[in-house]
């Protein structure tokens, strides 16, 4: 046999000569905790600017009164354009958490057997050629009676590297899982955080009014 290739991608490919039982993925390769997440988007719709925005966690560690903020400058907010943008992550969110679910299932579901473990030669059969059973036709010729019994499968030359191949491949398909549905949560970390921004801009302007001459309440934020 010729040697493998070397790859500029996989700098350490799986050796089977230093696999070991411990799911570490050829040895010297830690791959720590490999659970996947269960992903769903919680949002049916996106909370409405109106509502004022959660207080979460605390002061943040930090004196505010010890932080110098320089004043801004005047901006505006287009809430409208800000709502569908929002809108459309999480249009996207769904169909990627729906696609990382259905991947995730196959991968899973499949892990056992994908990589050829359990492959066995073709199903073969035996013959009784006692003459017993055999009889004669009208014709004289002989009509075979004769009993098969299915042979026992037996496994190829190939089950046993492939099992091998999985107990090195199988830890890593979960890690990659793994990461690909830790970053989907960071998505929606940022998706929620982003209708957060708008809602405290929105509590802003609904608190930026001037009595006298103007309404004595402040105005109401459209609902996008």
């Amino acid at each position: 046999m010729t040697d493998p290739n070397s790859s500029k991608y996989e700098t350490t490919p799986y050796d089977p000569k230093k696999a070991t039982d411990n799911d570490s993925g050829g040895g010297s390769q830690a791959l720590g905790n490999t659970d996947s997440p269960e992903l769903k988007v919680v949002w049916d719709k996106r909370p409405s600017f109106n509502e004022d925005p959660p207080v979460v966690g605390g002061s943040g560690g930090s004196d505010s009164s010890e932080v110098d903020i320089s004043a801004a400058g005047a901006f505006g907010i287009g809430f409208s354009a800000l709502g569908g943008a929002v809108n459309s992550m999480l249009g996207t969110s769904r169909t990627l958490v729906a696609e990382y679910e259905d991947l995730k299932g196959k991968a899973m579901g499949g892990m056992d057997s994908v990589f050829g473990q359990h492959s066995k030669f073709k199903s073969d059969y035996a013959y009784d050629m006692d003459p017993r059973n055999f009889a004669v036709g009208t014709a004289g010729n002989s009509i075979s009676q004769a009993v098969s019994t299915q042979k026992p499968q037996t496994e190829t030359d190939f089950a046993e590297p492939a099992r091998q191949f999985a107990d090195s491949m199988n830890p890593m398909q979960k890690k990659a899982l793994q990461q690909i549905g830790a970053t989907l949560e960071n998505v929606g970390e940022y998706i929620a955080l982003v209708n957060r921004i708008g809602q405290m801009y929105a509590q802003s302007d609904r608190q930026s009014w001037f009595p006298g001459d103007f309404p004595a309440s402040p105005p109401t934020q459209s609902s996008t």
